[in-house]
């Protein structure tokens, strides 16, 4: 098994787009507090083989405050080879492609601090794209559903606090050959 230790590393790789698609690549925090908002996460140097076993992949975001701590969202991952960086066009992140897999988040009052998101069933759909290939870029989409009040902190208020994401995975083997021992006769 290998973990794999990402962090957002750029502003444009953390953004928010309001529920009229108007985007926002810089700020303090992506304030998700109605549906129809979304939140764009993307890592760089996703060194995770195609088609490698994803045990377990955790989105880890950094809440700002007791004031603003609902989570209810659905985790996406966006269904590309390799996830291009956010921009200011409209529906920038609504308008990406979206895994199947998901995961709902349903959660009241959790507190301020990091708190841990399972991914693993969406960043498994990226790993075995035909075109994924180790150093690709790999970007989380979270939908914000009804009851969400959630601040996530972003680049550009603390590089140190911007989303991470941790990847434990395991290449299948390869087809291995062990030499087979010959044996050395004496003649005496």
């Amino acid at each position: 098994m290998t973990t794999l230790n990402l962090q957002v590393s750029a502003s444009s790789d953390d953004a928010f787009e309001n529920a009229a698609s108007a985007m926002t690549l810089t700020g303090a925090a992506i304030p998700l507090a109605a549906a129809g908002q979304w939140g764009g996460l993307r890592f760089l140097n996703v060194t995770v083989p195609n088609a490698a076993t994803v045990n377990t992949a955790t989105l880890q975001i950094y809440i700002a405050s007791t004031s603003n701590d609902n989570v209810y969202l659905d985790a996406y991952g966006e269904d590309v080879d390799d996830a291009a960086t956010f921009t200011t066009s409209a529906a920038n992140i609504s308008g990406r492609t979206l895994t199947t897999a998901k995961t709902t988040i349903g959660s009241s009052n959790v507190g301020a601090g990091w708190y841990s998101i399972n991914v693993t069933s969406a960043v498994q759909k990226i790993i075995n794209r035909a075109g994924w290939a180790s150093g690709n870029a790999l970007a989380i989409i979270l939908d914000a559903l009804t009851s969400v009040d959630v601040q996530l902190r972003t680049w550009d208020h603390d590089t140190s606090l911007a989303a991470k994401l941790v990847i434990d995975y395991t290449v299948a083997a390869t087809g291995l050959v062990i030499p087979r021992r010959t044996r050395t006769y004496i003649r005496m």
